[in-house]
């Protein structure tokens, strides 16, 4: 078994890297790299490389759609890509809840559509295995202490009335996913927890905290709207955003997604969402509150 894995500097890819160390890692910023030569012997192709460049429509085209086209049209012809895609491709509204992998896809960002037209370029391959994967969390992503910051300054508020479904998965639970998905069956996996209401996240999180939770509510139509006006002002001063479009869908859609087929053929095992979070809320309070 050769395989060349794509986006080894990534948060998620440094994660799969600590699994799979003899994995050789392949940089597609590279103009000059021939990948065609590159890939000649692979086995295996993990792609991970992507962008999350919202705002930037030609950058999220180039960096996950062009760049997988490129891999695909590179690969060996009964060698496998397994591609990392995203629970996106599904859109904001899902089609049925739970979702699974014969749902409906309705992409309604840049994102999603850029996501959904990389895993077409993949599935044309045949031997291909593409995992829709939840938002992903654990010690790498900050943007998740950055929140609980908010929240312990006491400036978070529910977006629309709580009760909506938030899907997360661990970064490690997605690494041994990809792990697994190099031998099993070709086709599209759902990579998801369990989903905990947005009310109850910040409950379970404000509880480890020992704080109060969040009470007050904001529309989300409002809430989208002082983003995009605060986000310009927050720019020009220097200041980083405290919560991005992306993050505010991620808190504000009901999403459940069904993951047996993971199970079954990926034996996929996700850590629960409510053990995650006193996880991830320990290791806040020990590295980034010192």
């Amino acid at each position: 078994m050769k395989v060349y894995i794509t986006g080894t500097g990534g948060r998620l890819g440094r994660a799969v890297v600590q699994l799979l160390p003899k994995a050789i890692p392949v940089n597609l910023r590279d103009s000059n790299l021939d990948l065609k030569k590159t890939f000649a012997d692979a086995t295996h192709v993990i792609h991970l490389t992507g962008s999350l460049a919202f705002d930037n429509k030609k950058e999220l085209w180039h960096g996950n759609y062009e760049l997988t086209k490129r891999v695909v049209g590179a690969l060996p012809k009964n060698a496998r890509i397994i591609y990392a895609s995203s629970i996106s491709v599904y859109g904001k509204k899902l089609a049925e809840i739970p979702a699974n992998e014969e749902t409906v896809c309705k992409p309604d960002s840049e994102y999603a559509k850029s996501k959904l037209a990389a895993e077409q370029a993949v599935a044309s391959h045949g031997n291909y295995v593409a995992l829709r994967i939840a938002p992903i969390y654990g010690k790498q992503f900050d943007d998740y202490f950055r929140m609980m910051d908010i929240l312990r300054k006491g400036k978070m508020q529910i977006i629309g009335h709580g009760k909506n479904h938030v899907p997360f998965v661990h970064v490690g639970d997605v690494a041994k996913a990809i792990r697994a998905a190099l031998t099993t069956k070709p086709g599209v996996y759902l990579i998801s927890s369990n989903s905990l209401t947005q009310e109850n996240i910040f409950k379970l999180v404000c509880k480890q905290l020992g704080i109060e939770p969040p009470k007050r509510k904001i529309n989300k139509n409002i809430a989208e709207i002082l983003l995009k006006i605060t986000r310009p002002i927050r720019k020009l001063f220097g200041k980083g955003d405290f919560l991005t479009p992306e993050h505010l869908n991620i808190l504000a859609n009901d999403r459940v997604f069904d993951c047996t087929k993971a199970k079954k053929y990926l034996k996929f095992k996700p850590r629960r969402t409510e053990d995650g979070i006193k996880e991830i809320v320990k290791i806040y309070k020990k590295e980034w509150l010192t």
